[in-house]
This record gives structure tokens, sequence and C-alpha cells, in this order.
């Protein structure tokens, strides 16, 4: 099961971006709610992207709910979270290691 990120906006809410990684193989009508504010989008997934296309069968389809930590201000922050999950070597924590392991510095 491959999955792509996609970016998707909270317009009828909280006004954010939300970064979800859906499986490419995912088809049909489901129910998007937003980590921030809660807010259902009721949206037609086609090839693993979410389309503009709306539905209202309610609660009746699956659900996609995304962890908070998905949520961002605005979609190049998004976008750069994205960028720094690719490489394992560019985490966060990773770089702490390293430096520590260079004394750099590493709570700065």
């Amino acid at each position: 099961m491959a999955r792509e990120p996609y970016v998707f906006y909270c317009e009828g809410g909280c006004k954010a971006y939300v970064l979800v990684k859906l499986d490419i193989d995912l088809e049909g009508e489901h129910v998007i709610i937003c980590p921030s504010c809660k807010h259902h989008h009721y949206r037609t997934i086609k090839k693993g992207e979410i389309t503009e296309s709306r539905h209202d069968k309610g609660e009746q389809v699956d659900t996609i709910e995304p962890m908070p930590s998905a949520v961002f201000k605005t979609r190049d922050d998004a976008l750069e979270a994205l960028a720094l999950g690719k490489n394992p070597r560019d985490s966060f924590l990773n770089d702490l290691w390293r430096r520590k392991a260079n004394n750099e510095g590493w709570m700065e």
C-alpha cells in the first residue's frame, strides 16, 4: 500500500493546512476530519487525491482523521515538514545528536 502526501486546506473551519498521507489506491467518498477544529469535510477521493467534489452521505462513509501534529499555519510550513521527513538523517533528533557529538551547543 503506497502512500502519497497531500496538503489539505480547512477552509470551512480553522483556515489551517493539514498534511495527510493517502493510499494511492484510495477511491470513493470519505469524511476528512480536521484535527485542529474537528470540521468535517465530505469529499470524494480519486486515485489517492482529495477532490473538490463533495457528497452528503454523512458518517456512513469512512473517515480520515490525521494527527494534530499534521496541522500547519501555511502551506509552505506543511511542505517544509514534508521535506524534512524525506531523509531520516534530517530529523530533529538526529540533528541534536550530531550537534552534541561535535560539541556545537546541542541544547541551543
